[in-house]
């Protein structure tokens, strides 16, 4: 079970990788000014890829797996996915109100929330040359989404594990039925299969 949501999950981490690389590659296309760009800093693209997209992608694989897992529907699966995208989009645009900033800033499972409310006071210049420290509120959301995510994983374990007894039991069952048709009522009762 966890082999399938590892290799999903490491898909997922390489597909997404192409973001960072991208934004690299366009840093370095001629024509840009140097002056503009700044010059080239590995640690801002290695820290935005395993520090904030990974935990990301993990908590939304988690949650994706586990629904799939526990209802072995891919068309729910993708219903699903589909109105919690939207759900998100529409409490994000509600929530973006000052009053609401500390509750979205827990609540929002790719973290932008916080991660907007750790930088509102940061200059330009600090945005550009620091790195976004892994603290506060954005801390404890990390924190709280990984959480839910090797919950949901837990529970997935736990339910998959007895519905899959349950399946081998009935396939062990249906399979000593359709042996016991094919075998001839003679046979079973013990009287020979040819006369003498």
């Amino acid at each position: 079970l966890f082999g399938r949501f590892a290799g999903g999950f490491a898909v997922c981490c390489l597909v997404y990788l192409s973001v960072p690389l991208g934004a690299l590659v366009g840093a370095a296309m001629p024509g840009l000014d140097p002056e503009t760009v700044g010059p080239f800093r590995a640690a801002p693209y290695l820290y935005s890829f395993f520090v904030l997209a990974v935990p990301t992608l993990f908590v939304l694989a988690a949650g994706v797996f586990a629904f799939a897992t526990l209802t072995r529907s891919m068309f729910a699966t993708y219903v699903v996915a589909l109105v919690g995208l939207l759900l998100y989009f529409l409490t994000a645009a509600y929530v973006r109100r000052p009053e609401f900033g500390n509750l979205a800033a827990w609540f929002d499972p790719f973290g932008l929330s916080s991660l907007q409310r750790e930088l509102g006071h940061w200059t330009p210049a600090e945005r550009n040359s620091l790195l976004i420290p892994m603290a506060g509120r954005l801390l404890l959301n990390r924190i709280l989404w990984l959480g839910l995510a090797m919950g949901a994983l837990a529970v997935t374990w736990r339910l998959f594990k007895r519905e899959r007894t349950a399946e081998t039991k009935r396939r062990k069952e249906t399979a000593k039925d359709v042996e016991a048709a094919r075998t001839p009522n003679h046979v079973a009762a013990g009287f020979p299969t040819t006369c003498e």
